[in-house]
């Protein structure tokens, strides 16, 4: 069953991506310059390092989406409740695909937001552009299988909404080490 993708329903997809990449852009410039780069031990990523992998995960979508569909025979929404659920869930920790690895070195918080804007004004065009009821068939999402352009676009906003609470604790945490 295809379902109708209304107008209302990208503008709302549209405003929710723009709220959630304010919050984490609001949440990356919490950070001083000087601990920007500073991971709390060797197991954890800094800030930058978090930023990178948002970054380089929103790249990503952006090709998935971009990449083979097809037409969808089930309901756009049928995974959003367990992606939103398994972003939210904060104890559950996952181990990030290689590719989607922060990039080494010193990033600038301008340098990421920057990098972070470029990379959500293409998920913008693609809501704004493309048939968002189609499946993407360039990838399986773990459990779940192929999603929907819906999905995976709303997949990106809870994915960057997570790691802007973890960016709050990394700073919150730095705050109490100094």
């Amino acid at each position: 069953m295809t379902a109708i993708f209304t107008a209302h329903k990208k503008e709302q997809l549209e405003a929710d991506f723009l709220a959630t990449l304010r919050h984490f852009v609001e949440a990356m410039y919490e950070f001083d310059e000087t601990v920007f780069n500073q991971a709390l031990d060797s197991n954890t990523w800094s800030g930058a390092e978090l930023c990178s992998h948002v970054v380089k995960s929103l790249e990503f979508i952006h090709q998935k989406v971009n990449g083979i569909v097809r037409p969808c025979e089930r309901n756009m929404e049928e995974h959003i409740t367990v992606l939103r659920q398994m972003m939210e869930d904060m104890d559950a920790k996952g181990k990030s695909a290689e590719i989607l690895l922060p990039a080494p070195g010193f990033k600038s918080r301008t340098e990421m937001r920057i990098a972070l804007t470029q990379a959500a004004q293409a998920l913008l065009k693609d809501i704004k552009t493309l048939e968002l009821t189609a499946l993407c068939q360039d990838m399986d999402f773990p459990g779940l299988g192929q999603l929907t352009r819906y999905e995976v676009i709303c997949f990106a906003a809870f994915h960057m909404d997570r790691h802007r609470r973890q960016l709050l604790t990394i700073h919150h945490a730095l705050g109490e080490k100094s």
